[in-house]
């Protein structure tokens, strides 16, 4: 949310240039490595660790989750690097954040207004809702880091769009990257759960 109540402007990649730590961790049972004992955060997959998957169709029998496949002739998905992704929950995280050759930002939650929208309509992929403790901890978290790395790209296509690009300037976001670093993320937490 980079702290906004309603959407700043009209390109997400302009609006929210907040990030999280890219080792943050949650205690969240899907996050869980195998065999690695509950409760210690050590245990737990990073939460950017939840891999997004780009494949070759014709590799591909069929879809485990929306982050992970069944691929043809025992194959497995692999990490930019090459390194292989598997024998975790659903076959869909890595230990490693690579981030040199391919970078997707998710905008999980956009504005808070957004977000609660977002969690009253339930989850795409499977028929629950987000538990409303863990997301707003998740939100919460994933606003400590100013990133304007995108912000070339969203640059071009304001343009290609023919749209104002307003991403404002370093200043004001290291203001509100202050801000977010210095709030008590767990009093934030309940205070937003309560309101939801």
């Amino acid at each position: 949310s980079s702290g906004f109540e309603t959407q700043p402007g009209s390109l997400v990649t302009a609006s929210y240039q907040l990030r999280g730590h890219m080792d943050f961790r949650t205690s969240e049972q899907i996050f869980l490595k195998p065999g690695m004992p509950e409760g210690q955060i050590e245990s737990y997959f990073p939460y950017n660790g939840h891999i997004k998957s780009i494949v070759r169709m014709d590799a591909v029998e069929g879809m485990i989750s929306p982050h992970s496949f069944i691929y043809r002739n025992e194959e497995t998905a692999v990490s930019p690097s090459g390194a292989p992704i598997l024998n975790t929950a659903l076959d869909a995280f890595s230990e490693r954040i690579e981030t040199d050759v391919l970078r997707i930002n998710h905008y999980w939650s956009k504005s808070m207004s957004e977000f609660r929208a977002k969690l009253s309509r339930g989850r795409a992929d499977i028929d629950a809702f987000y538990k409303d403790d863990i997301s707003f901890l998740r939100e919460a978290a994933m606003n400590q880091i100013y990133d304007p790395s995108i912000l070339e790209h969203s640059k071009a296509v304001a343009g290609r769009l023919g749209i104002d690009f307003n991403a404002g300037t370093e200043t004001e976001w290291r203001t509100r990257e202050s801000f977010q670093q210095a709030r008590d993320i767990n009093a934030e937490v309940l205070e937003r759960a309560k309101r939801s």
